[in-house]
């Protein structure tokens, strides 16, 4: 009988795992240190991901079960969020910037126009409450988080990113090089892969 009474414990903890073991908090990381967190919802229809600095909501980002970010990269400011965002039909890289109210005037990446207009839209139907600006990335700013990105151990690289599949026991990230494509100094296309 307690044979069966531990079979049953354990069906019951694998069936709940998906809820019990799952990845609440993204931390958001800037020169080695925890400065804040990214909250995932436990909902998995129409959600928003608030991202926190400290005990004080920077910007919430919009997400259903096909779209979602899977990166947040803090600058060194903590004013800056760099965010790879997957949306569905394409993938987007944007940053929500908490200290500007204007985007920089010159932009040169991606150096496709009509790239950089498409994303552009997209943006504003993902971040859904910012104290700031939601923009696209400068060069100079893919270039850092490229450099930083390049430099994570897998452990490293998944402790910062968010799952896109999560079932508790056992959790699929995006890797590291399909997120460096993301981020190409030439990039020419919204799903790049």
């Amino acid at each position: 009988m307690r044979k069966y009474g531990f079979i049953f414990l354990g069906a019951l903890l694998i069936s709940f795992s998906p809820i019990l073991l799952r990845k609440y908090r993204v931390p958001l990381i800037s020169n080695g240190k925890v400065v804040g967190f990214a909250a995932r919802p436990l909902k998995v229809g129409d959600a928003e991901f608030p991202a926190f600095v400290g005990t004080n909501e920077v910007f919430a980002l919009w997400g259903d079960f096909f779209d979602f970010p899977v990166f947040v990269h803090t600058f060194a400011d903590r004013k800056r969020f760099l965010c790879i965002y997957d949306y569905d039909t394409a993938v987007l890289v944007f940053v929500v910037d908490t200290g500007a109210s204007t985007a920089p005037t010159t932009n040169e990446w991606p150096p496709d126009g009509s790239l950089r207009d498409s994303m552009t839209m997209f943006i504003t139907n993902v971040v859904v409450r910012s104290q700031g600006l939601a923009r696209l990335p400068t060069l100079t700013e893919v270039q850092e988080v490229s450099r930083d990105l390049a430099g994570l151990s897998p452990t490293q690289l998944k402790a910062r990113s968010f799952p896109s599949g999560d079932l508790g026991l056992y959790r699929y990230y995006w890797p590291k090089d399909l997120l460096l494509k993301e981020l190409k100094p030439d990039r020419n296309s919204a799903w790049p892969r």
